[in-house]
């Protein structure tokens, strides 16, 4: 048991030794600065994902804003050797809903300055997919057309829709033409109209459409002070039915408001 004993106290010793001759420093990550460069009277460019410090080889997301008329040209920042860092494209932040892209890079360890330029945009092209049981036509910048457009990007652009009697809207989306993806498109009402901002990339229009659904019940409630009427009368209408609500206001009363709610089924 004694000889054991001296072993480990041996090796403690060794040990302690050892450690004692090696240069024992911890030291916190160093952090670095992001600051952009770009012209403000064509668009933006700053982090997607927090602000400074930056630790080195951490992933730094950067977001890209054009105006309307113009396009991302460049996207890079300077190392300290006087290169050139072109940044990684990574896609659109908001397809279809915007004119942002973001772009990435890892961050060295030194201060980076990304700077982005500007140029101006080319006209891409909306060509509208008529579906059926109706039209589709599409508006943006005082031009109505049925057939394409020619839009610069972040162009607001406004889906007119026609469906034939008996449909109502089912679905509104872009198809990018370089690579066949899909973009959903906002609808800012429910049955008549559509909204978009042209993506930098020809795309595709398509609208479907779908039988409307019948035999929705409507149930008027009266208030006190007067009575309200519908045209055309009726207890259940179709879904895309245009009703027009009358109100006739007793003497020393005035409407207040006139709600239209929707029952949870």
């Amino acid at each position: 048991m004694k000889k054991k004993m001296l072993n480990l106290s041996a090796i403690v010793l060794t040990l302690c030794l050892l450690i004692g001759a090696l240069p024992l420093s911890v030291s916190a990550a160093e952090s670095y600065s992001v600051t952009f460069e770009y012209d403000y009277s064509k668009g933006f460019a700053g982090r997607m994902d927090g602000g400074d410090p930056v630790s080195a080889n951490t992933r730094v997301t950067v977001c890209v804003n054009p105006d309307v008329g113009y396009e991302v040209d460049e996207v890079y920042y300077i190392n300290s050797g006087g290169t050139k860092i072109k940044l990684t494209y990574g896609g659109s932040a908001v397809p279809g809903q915007n004119n942002n892209f973001s772009y990435y890079f890892t961050m060295p360890s030194e201060n980076v300055k990304v700077c982005a330029t500007f140029k101006d945009a080319s006209a891409y092209r909306v060509t509208v997919q008529q579906p059926d049981n109706g039209r589709v036509a599409v508006k943006g910048a005082y031009t109505y057309r049925e057939d394409c457009l020619d839009l610069l990007p972040g162009t607001d652009v406004d889906v007119c829709l026609y469906p034939e009697d008996g449909y109502v809207l089912d679905s509104v989306w872009l198809e990018r033409k370089s690579n066949g993806q899909f973009i959903s498109v906002g609808i800012t009402s429910r049955y008549h109209t559509a909204r978009f901002e042209m993506p930098p990339c020809d795309v595709t229009l398509k609208v479907t459409y779908r039988p409307a659904v019948n035999n929705y019940r409507l149930t008027v409630k009266q208030a006190t002070g007067g009575t309200v009427s519908v045209d055309p009368s009726g207890d259940t209408f179709r879904e895309d039915a245009y009703l027009r609500a009358y109100v006739y206001e007793e003497e020393g009363y005035r409407l207040d408001s006139l709600l239209v709610r929707i029952n949870d089924i």
